[in-house]
């Protein structure tokens, strides 16, 4: 497992290739897989547009989401570079994609938490909006799918593993980590982010999730959960046992901004609502819950899918579906 860390940024290759640029960060367990084949391919069939409803945060309301203003720039295409880490318990190689707006400037930076079974390169959409609207985005692979097992802290670990490297790195693509560094997590990424966000003894040193190097570090300062599937989830019928108040969470301060799709049957909408209401008992002010009418689990970020089976069948066929409405109100959110 990666819980004897990870040491990151052993060497860097630059090739002037691809879209983005792509890290690998040593994982564990069994043989090394380089390849990728999970690429996604893109549709430009746009959903129809949702209206959007939002609950302001208390005490003071939150704005609906409004259009950025941000100044947009292309996305850099130009750069992909591979970083490898020191294998410390196993050989596996988990990838770290960065997006990074093509232009000079001290850009905020932000950490894209996939879902269960996702990887980064699933959500290119999302980076590549955020990316043109002036924001790094590093979207890593990560067992999110140890989540529902004994073996449920990994994800936090990994995920812990991104966002230090994160850290460390941002300023290579023109990140800026002095100003408000935000975690946005989809599905189960969204409650890996959560927890990323606001458990500050958790992540401390010594702590249950510190398996990797930087000693203590700061928590994000914003979290974006889109879609959280909290308490249960369809495809399987677990039910999770979510409750801040017994988590012993101290960063009061974050900002955190829930996002839903009413129309969601994976993670339904009450999930995001009852979670949005727990934080809040919990003393956490700086909540807003947004949800998008006519939204599902997948429009939020850009994604819909294809297949004989269910959506979480290894054979489903997944397409980005860029400039759906409810993925534009989502992604300003984020910039918001």
């Amino acid at each position: 497992s990666w819980e004897s860390g990870c040491v990151m940024s052993l060497f860097t290759t630059r090739q002037l290739v691809g879209v983005g640029l792509v890290i690998m960060l040593a994982a564990c367990g069994g043989a090394a897989d380089e390849s990728d084949d999970s690429s996604v391919v893109q549709s430009s069939t746009p959903a129809a547009a949702p209206s959007v409803t939002t609950e302001p945060s208390e005490p003071e309301p939150a704005p609906e989401p409004t259009t950025t203003d941000v100044a947009r720039s292309p996305v850099d295409q130009s750069a992909f570079a591979v970083v490898r880490t020191d294998n410390i318990s196993g050989t596996d190689i988990a990838n770290m994609t960065v997006w990074a707006p093509d232009a000079q400037g001290d850009w905020p930076v932000a950490l894209l938490l996939a879902g269960w079974s996702g990887i980064g390169d699933h959500y290119s959409a999302t980076a590549e909006e955020l990316a043109s609207d002036g924001v790094v985005v590093f979207a890593p692979d990560y067992r999110a799918q140890s989540i529902d097992g004994p073996d449920w802290r990994d994800a936090y670990r990994d995920a812990e593993c991104a966002y230090r490297h994160l850290r460390a790195t941002a300023a290579d693509f023109g990140g800026d980590i002095e100003q408000p560094v935000t975690v946005i997590g989809h599905s189960t990424g969204a409650v890996v982010a959560t927890g990323l966000a606001l458990d500050e003894e958790g992540f401390a040193p010594a702590g249950p999730f510190d398996r990797c190097p930087a000693g203590e570090v700061p928590r994000p300062d914003r979290v974006v959960a889109l879609g959280g599937c909290y308490f249960a989830s369809d495809f399987d019928g677990t039910e999770y046992p979510w409750d801040p108040s017994t988590f012993g969470w101290s960063h009061l301060d974050a900002d955190i901004h829930m996002v839903v799709g009413a129309d969601d049957s994976v993670c339904e909408a009450w999930q995001t609502e009852q979670a949005a209401d727990l934080l809040r008992e919990d003393g956490f002010e700086n909540v807003a819950l947004t949800t998008l009418d006519a939204a599902d689990h997948f429009d939020v970020v850009f994604m819909r899918w294809e297949g004989d089976g269910d959506w979480y069948d290894p054979a489903t066929e997944w397409f980005d579906q860029p400039g759906d409405e409810a993925g534009l109100a989502a992604v300003r959110v984020m910039l918001d």
